[in-house]
């Protein structure tokens, strides 16, 4: 971890708190309760990255940017007939990597549209993970 993202980390004090949802969050709730299978609500972001890739840097990097976004932390229950937004603790996760050197260089687009294709459709479950991943 480099030391920018260790201050950072360690100037604020990450713990699990709970909130009154907003009505934008009632909102996406609403949806995802009502089409917990759909995926049409998400907003999905490609990246295609040239050069040579620190998948250990990218990781830190994203986990740090997660730690200190509250609301990239956010889990959602439903108390007592009222929606609850609850930021969770801060964690660690492992970046899924798929390694298309061995693929023959003339499938690999195909390969790479078909792995954003099955990661763009896969619905979030609000109550039991994060927004984003």
């Amino acid at each position: 971890m480099s030391d920018t993202v260790r201050m950072l980390s360690d100037q604020k004090v990450l713990q699990q708190e709970t909130y009154r949802a907003s009505f934008a969050q009632e909102r996406m709730w609403f949806l995802q309760e009502n089409a917990p299978l759909s995926p049409y609500y998400n907003v999905s972001v490609v990246l295609r990255l040239q050069g040579n890739l620190d998948l250990a840097a990218l990781q830190s990097a994203l986990i740090a940017l997660e730690n200190e976004n509250d609301t990239l932390r956010t889990t959602f229950r439903l108390l007592d007939g009222e929606l609850y937004a609850q930021v969770e603790a801060p964690r660690q996760f492992s970046l899924l990597a798929e390694n298309l050197t061995e693929v023959p260089e003339s499938e690999r687009e195909s390969r790479l549209l078909d792995l954003a294709k099955k990661y763009v459709k896969y619905p979030f479950d609000l109550e039991k993970e994060v927004p984003w991943r």
